[in-house]
């Protein structure tokens, strides 16, 4: 049992150092491998103890990154999180400090470069698609048009 943890626990150790995980994804990694409960749960305390495993950090640096640099809604950042194993209530915490129209704005900015030849009805559909495929919601999408307005 404890040669078995601590193949647990060194397996955990190398999953980890490629990029932060979640308890979750460390859990199904160490599963595939063939690791017992037991040891799995062992492993996974030993992780979490040592600060190397930390949902809460982990949702709140995908959320802030993935909205930053991905541009990504609130709703898609929401789905994203849950696939990745972290607890509703940590999610609700990372993701309601971001700014979903900031995202979208800038999610119109990197697109808008495309279509900035066409007429305005014509551009903001193309704009509107576009943030719709991200997840943004048709409040947002409005508002990030009529801010794109002003500017064109």
């Amino acid at each position: 049992m404890e040669n078995e943890y601590n193949k647990a626990l060194s397996s955990a150790l190398r999953y980890l150092t490629g990029r932060d995980h979640t308890e979750a994804e460390t859990s199904y990694s160490l599963s595939k491998k063939g690791f017992s409960p037991a040891s799995i749960e062992s492993a996974l305390d030993t992780c979490k103890k040592q600060g190397y495993i930390d949902d809460r950090k982990f949702a709140s640096k995908w959320a802030e990154s993935r909205s930053k640099n991905s541009y990504k809604s609130n709703m898609t950042l929401r789905m994203e999180l849950i696939a990745k194993g972290v607890p509703s209530n940590l999610i609700e915490e990372a993701i309601q400090p971001l700014d979903e129209t900031d995202a979208a704005l800038a999610a119109a900015g990197k697109a808008a470069w495309r279509w900035e030849s066409l007429a305005w009805d014509e551009f903001s559909k193309k704009i509107s698609a576009s943030l719709s495929r991200k997840g943004f919601s048709f409040e947002t999408i409005l508002c990030t048009l009529e801010k794109l307005k002003e500017t064109k």
